[in-house]
């Protein structure tokens, strides 16, 4: 990891890097993998703690229960790392995807995070992890998680998905009011499409309150000549600072299929979405998507 001075790097100045390697917690389960720095936008500056987090690749353990919180201080001076071994329920890599019409298995990227987003005290991640299929073939599901930075502990944390297909490569975003998680689905009779998840502070402890299908997927994703098909970390959640409402990229498999044969390979595309919990029923605040635009 390298820390810079982004202040001094605008302007054109000559900028000192401050570099940790090796980065590995001695306590975890497994092997610690794919570290990720959390979103700050209301915390952090030249002197606060900004928040790294990472789970773990399961080797020697296939089964981890630990993520690892690190905290980093006084990031351009003298800075300070530190790492914190946290308890979570146990998790699994998972299978990859399946997809109709098509041999070819979608990427479901393993138990690695995708972001991690603080705020207020709160911070928010999620990866994939295996959750009981139809039959005897496990599929992927979401595990999220909230930490509390002072307590260096989980606060709450849930397993979303359906046993029918895979839910996985979730990037999660939150206010502290609401919280989104955008997402892939694919499986037997899904082909990949975009979902978006979520929850406000008041609903049940560990559970999401709503999913929407943002995209449908239109046609199977078959880009290489192979029995996987790399599905690439094309997802993200923001936190528009005017509206306060949330906006969600991630991609899906439009109706384009060009075969593995051909030069040019079978796309996939995004879609861009706004996203609220704005109390349009009765009875309750549900999530809302709205289409901002595609590409390839």
């Amino acid at each position: 990891m390298v820390t810079l001075d982004k202040a001094a790097m605008y302007a054109g100045e000559t900028v000192t890097a401050h570099h940790f390697d090796g980065m590995s917690d001695p306590d975890a389960d497994g092997l610690t993998f794919t570290v990720q720095p959390a979103q700050q936008p209301f915390s952090g500056g030249n002197d606060g703690t900004f928040y790294l987090v990472n789970s773990d690749f399961p080797f020697p353990d296939p089964k981890p229960e630990t993520l690892t919180l690190w905290e980093l201080t006084n990031p351009l001076d003298d800075p300070s790392l530190e790492c914190f071994t946290l308890d979570v329920d146990p998790y699994v890599y998972p299978l990859s995807a399946r997809q109709p019409v098509s041999n070819s298995l979608i990427d479901t990227l393993g138990t690695r995070l995708m972001n991690a987003d603080f705020n207020d005290g709160s911070l928010w991640t999620a990866h994939s992890t295996a959750i009981p299929g139809e039959g005897r073939r496990p599929v992927a599901g979401v595990r999220w998680y909230e930490i509390d930075v002072d307590s260096r502990s989980v606060v709450q944390s849930g397993t979303y998905g359906t046993p029918e297909r895979s839910t996985f490569m979730p990037t999660i975003g939150s206010d502290g009011d609401s919280t989104v998680i955008a997402h892939n689905v694919s499986g037997p009779e899904t082909y990949p499409r975009m979902d978006v998840g979520g929850r406000t502070a008041d609903h049940t402890q560990g559970e999401l309150e709503d999913n929407v299908v943002v995209e449908e997927g239109k046609s199977k994703y078959d880009a290489l000549a192979g029995p996987g098909e790399r599905w690439g970390d094309y997802n993200g959640v923001s936190v528009d600072p005017v509206s306060g409402k949330f906006w969600t990229v991630s991609q899906y498999s439009p109706d384009i299929d060009i075969p593995v044969e051909h030069p040019e390979r079978d796309p996939y595309a995004t879609r861009i979405a706004e996203v609220s919990f704005e109390d349009e029923k009765e009875g309750g605040g549900g999530g809302r998507g709205r289409d901002a635009g595609r590409g390839r």
